[in-house]
């Protein structure tokens, strides 16, 4: 008796175990995401204008599509990393502040570039089976520039090579985001953050010479928001694999 007791406590603790186990989620997840974009312009030098008047800088400026690939892993059911590559749109404008809508001025640079985040990733309600994942993470991102433009009025302008010069490329920034991850692998994701480099590389606190029609403009630097839908791959072969 006392080896069948055995047996059956033993059995009832494997099939435990292996339901367990089928109930965990993948720690491991990758995909893609695809949305919308805006990319304001968060500081500049205080004293720039256009002619006499002074300058301020819409939020909702550039608005873009944006897509990317994305994975993620997470170390335990609260903590994860994760990184992603992928488009988007950067940049900022600057409006004459005039009495005057018809006569005011505008000045805008757009930057199509690649982008990338490296992100940590906190899950305060857990990881668990059939239910949804609440993410929140900040983390660290890059931008490279594969294509520039600038605009006058609305109207795109041709850069000088002088001005091609004193644009920069690149930028380094944080960010803070919020995801949530339904059941079947479908996520909404808002991201926000602030990028830290000057967008002209100007010397010895010179003008910038990239917007013609702005002057006292030393330092200029590019916020953006991005509100996302995505998708775990990984999840299709979960499901495959539990069928």
């Amino acid at each position: 008796m006392k080896g069948i007791r055995k047996t059956l406590v033993a059995s009832v603790l494997a099939y435990s175990t292996a339901l367990h186990a089928q109930a965990e989620v993948n720690p491991f997840s990758a995909g893609i995401k695809a949305g919308g974009s805006i990319s304001p312009v968060w500081q500049k030098t205080d004293e720039a204008k256009f002619n006499t008047n002074k300058v301020e800088s819409p939020f909702f400026d550039i608005p873009w599509f944006t897509a990317s690939l994305y994975a993620e892993y997470a170390f335990t059911d609260y903590i994860g990393i994760g990184g992603e590559a992928g488009y988007m749109k950067q940049g900022g404008t600057l409006n004459e502040v005039s009495t005057t809508a018809s006569s005011s001025s505008s000045s805008s640079i757009a930057y199509h570039g690649i982008f990338v985040p490296l992100s940590l990733y906190v899950y305060p309600m857990g990881r668990e089976e059939e239910e949804g994942i609440l993410k929140v993470y900040t983390g660290i991102n890059g931008f490279y520039s594969f294509n520039e433009g600038i605009s006058e009025k609305d109207k795109e302008a041709s850069l000088t090579q002088e001005q091609k010069n004193e644009i920069i490329k690149f930028d380094v920034g944080g960010h803070l985001g919020l995801a949530y991850e339904f059941p079947i692998g479908v996520s909404v994701d808002l991201r926000g953050g602030l990028g830290f480099i000057n967008k002209f590389d100007t010397k010895s606190n010179a003008d910038q010479k990239v917007f013609k029609n702005v002057s006292d403009l030393k330092s200029m630097k590019s916020a953006f928001i991005n509100l996302n839908v995505g998708y775990n791959i990984v999840s299709l072969f979960a499901d495959s694999g539990q069928a």
